[in-house]
């Protein structure tokens, strides 16, 4: 991590040089030789991580199966004990030294927001027999997911999961909800965004399809 912090702060540095006195990279290209770069037959320091996570909050992984938020996904990797969605306990023998959860940001929450919403308030026939399946197991949460991606594959989302407004709404809650020491780099096919405003706006339906936001497990 200081060596990443380091080689920026390196490279901001240069920037800044440039425009003062020519480029300094040219120049520094020129006194450096092969010989200089240390060479080993192995990485001397190698550092393990999951580089692709998905939570309850992405769609597809909430209806697979997937119970478990963002900070469960963190503690399991700083090497806490966690309960899985089947109710077994669950540590890693080792903790990981990184981890970006990268939730799909298209529907971001929103099929968890279908299957906890009261019963009672869903008009839409479809929603309601999709928040049905997503209730009733396993197979019923498979199956409505698998129906959930046909759907807007097809153009055929119902209009009430179609709100870009209330999309924006639940994006922004969901990063809110986010403690800030553990917020990192967010990317976006539209935008970089930097704060819940920026990052809801990125994310709403149906604009934006791949956007992430990653956190940092390190140790």
């Amino acid at each position: 991590m200081r060596r990443i912090v380091s080689t920026a702060l390196a490279g901001c540095a240069a920037i800044a040089l440039a425009g003062c006195d020519g480029n300094p990279l040219a120049r520094q290209a020129e006194t450096k030789s092969e010989a200089e770069v240390a060479q080993a037959e192995f990485p001397q320091r190698v550092y393990w991580g999951d580089s692709h996570l998905h939570t309850d909050n992405s769609i597809d992984a909430y209806g697979f199966g997937t119970r478990l938020g963002p900070e469960e996904a963190l503690r399991f990797a700083r090497g806490e004990e966690v309960t899985s969605t089947l109710g077994l306990k669950a540590r890693l023998a080792r903790p990981l030294d990184w981890l970006a959860i990268t939730d799909h940001s298209e529907g971001l929450g929103g099929t968890k927001a279908l299957a906890e919403a009261p019963r009672i308030l869903i008009r839409d026939p479809v929603m309601k027999r999709w928040h049905d399946l997503l209730n009733s197991g396993p197979a019923g949460s498979q199956r409505a997911v698998a129906e959930i991606i046909d759907a807007r594959a097809r153009d055929k989302m119902p209009p009430a999961m179609m709100d870009s407004d209330v999309g924006e709404k639940r994006t922004r809650s969901i990063w809110d909800a986010v403690p800030p020491l553990t917020r990192a780099a967010i990317c976006s096919s539209r935008s970089e965004a930097s704060s819940s405003s920026d990052f809801a706006k990125a994310t709403r339906l149906p604009d934006a399809t791949h956007a992430q936001y990653d956190r940092e497990a390190a140790r």
